[in-house]
């Protein structure tokens, strides 16, 4: 059906079904946009922790005082029982 076709049959409906239709299409384009804007705001701050990320993995790898605690990597810390 085209937006024609479905303007033409909204407007053979009485008034305030007309304003429940319009009301109900304003909540879902606005359900739409705020899907959009979340995405959006996931998507950049996705962005920007995997810049900063790259921006610190030389000195993650390399700096001792950020490298001394992989010498406990495999270490059991739950003790012997």
């Amino acid at each position: 059906m085209t937006s024609s076709q479905i303007l033409n049959e909204i407007r053979k409906l009485p008034t305030d079904e007309r304003l429940r239709v319009a009301e109900a299409i304003l909540q879902e384009v606005r359900n739409d946009l705020q899907r959009k804007n979340d995405k959006s705001h996931l998507e950049a701050e996705q962005e920007r922790l995997q810049s900063a990320a790259k921006a610190l993995s030389k000195e993650y790898s390399e700096d001792r005082e950020l490298t001394a605690f992989l010498a406990l990597d495999g270490e059991d810390f739950r003790g012997q029982q």
